[in-house]
């Protein structure tokens, strides 16, 4: 073997392990991430920080916009979680449940561990609007109509799934999911609801949060956008868990393309090689 090939080969070898280093690094490392999966674009929905009171009954009213927050940045599941609507394409149902029947859309399944996600929870607890019934309509209603649209909140990522009902006698889901989803949620399953309560809270088994009959939900655009358009009196609240996909890691994505840029100059290199 003459020098030339020799040296050549020893760049080579060089390249090859240095693009095999950053591209394992950039897959087992994490560092926090820095950028949401929530886009503005959001219509009709007050995207807020984690309140700090809680979104029990009465604790976060919202007046007269429902908020939207991010509970999870970035998570890994570290198991499968049961969605109430596992999301693979485009739909929409109205309303999504009547009777304690689930609209045949609304397909459950499992988000898998080791899923990366980011997580938000929409809620909507309006105020005893005497005008209205004692109930309030998103979006803000200006009949006793609630007129649409709906309110949209829009993503840069696919959603994964949607848990939209809690537990307890009268519920539409036996399983609880909204529950399912507080239990890893980093704010404390003392923050959310009780399983079950009527209005006022604790007086009957109807269930206090989720999505009932008059309710409806869409998936647009591509599984990166959703709206919601519905009805919920005093003591009661709308509550819906979104999970979306996370939005991949600058630094991780910095040193992959570092790697595979790396790769291509190996090629290059060969390639004139090849040609003296």
């Amino acid at each position: 073997m003459n020098r030339n090939l020799w040296s050549l080969l020893h760049n080579e070898a060089k390249f090859i392990s240095g693009a095999l280093i950053l591209l394992l690094a950039s897959c087992l490392f994490d560092v926090p991430v820095t950028r949401a999966s929530l886009i503005g674009g959001t219509y009709k929905v007050n995207e807020v920080a984690p309140p700090g009171t809680g979104v029990k009954p009465l604790q976060t009213v919202t007046n007269p916009d429902p908020i939207v927050f991010r509970e999870v940045a970035n998570g890994i599941m570290s198991g499968n979680m049961p969605v109430d609507a596992l999301i693979t394409t485009d739909f929409t149902t109205r309303p999504v449940v009547s009777g304690v029947v689930i609209d045949s859309n609304l397909v459950p399944g499992l988000i898998l561990a080791g899923t990366r996600y980011d997580s938000y929870l929409f809620h909507f607890d309006p105020v005893n609007d005497p005008n209205f019934g004692g109930a309030g309509c998103y979006p803000s209603p200006t009949s006793s109509s609630c007129p649409l649209p709906p309110v949209q909140i829009d993503f840069q990522t696919q959603i994964l799934g949607l848990q939209l009902f809690g537990s307890g006698a009268g519920s539409a889901s036996a399983n609880g999911h909204l529950g399912d989803g507080d239990l890893i949620s980093p704010l404390g399953a003392n923050y959310y609801p009780g399983p079950t309560s009527g209005s006022p809270p604790g007086t009957d088994n109807s269930p206090t949060r989720g999505l009932e009959s008059g309710d409806s939900i869409g998936i647009y655009a591509g599984r990166t956008s959703i709206r919601l358009a519905g009805l919920s009196f005093s003591g009661q609240v709308d509550q819906v868990r979104i999970f979306v996909a996370a939005v991949p890691e600058p630094a991780s994505l910095g040193m992959a393309l570092i790697a595979i840029l790396g790769i291509m100059g190996l090629g290059r290199t060969r390639s004139k090689a090849a040609r003296s």
